[in-house]
């Protein structure tokens, strides 16, 4: 017998929409653990509906993750910096939305703190990272070449660590048992990122 749709704070959205609101809302009140019929029972759709949509339920956390990382990519995008300013000031205020988005989203501890055991989540997320750092190494090339930063520093490899380190630092951050101070924690951040680059800060 099919499941039929219930009225909920899930709206009115397609059977897809409703399992991905559904999937977000509990692995934040269960910080990470997902089980495939509470999800189905939530969203107040049939179970089957997930091996529809998303295949099984590593498919089902990817897309969730994906929408999260898709949100955090236009938060930090260049439209929303101050524009024409220099590189450290743009860049300053990206890390600073970034460090506001992590720290008011509530899937953010989920995500970086406590789904990396699910090998497909990993290897998208592996896969976004690599393509971060590709982006970062750019960014810094255009750095240099208008004479920002210093040529003689290897943009793909510290880019690498930039990126890397600042996700490792952030996931420290979100999981910890008091949540940090965002000024401060993005003041470090950047005194960090400004000292790899061989900036003033």
């Amino acid at each position: 017998m099919a499941v039929r749709e219930r009225q909920s704070s899930l709206g009115y959205g397609t059977g897809r929409e409703r399992l991905l609101v559904a999937t977000r809302e509990l692995l934040i009140a269960n910080g990470g653990d997902l089980d495939v019929e509470a999800v189905a029972a939530h969203a107040g759709v049939a179970k089957s509906l997930i091996w529809r949509h998303f295949g099984n339920r590593s498919g089902l956390l990817v897309a969730v993750v994906d929408d999260f990382w898709n949100s955090y990519e236009e938060a930090v995008a260049d439209i929303h910096l101050i524009p024409n300013a220099d590189w450290p000031t743009r860049e300053h205020e990206r890390l600073r939305r970034t460090v506001d988005f992590l720290l008011e989203h509530p899937l953010a501890p989920v995500v970086l703190g406590h789904l990396e055991g699910d090998v497909a989540v990993h290897r998208s997320g592996q896969e976004r990272l690599q393509r971060r750092i590709h982006a970062a190494a750019t960014n810094i090339r255009r750095g240099q070449d208008a004479g920002e930063i210093n040529q003689a520093i290897a943009a793909d490899l510290v880019a690498a660590v930039i990126v890397g380190g600042l996700h490792q630092a952030l996931a420290q951050a979100l999981t910890a048992p008091r949540p940090p101070n965002r000024r401060y924690l993005t003041k470090t951040l950047w005194e960090a990122v400004a000292a790899m680059l061989q900036l003033p800060y």
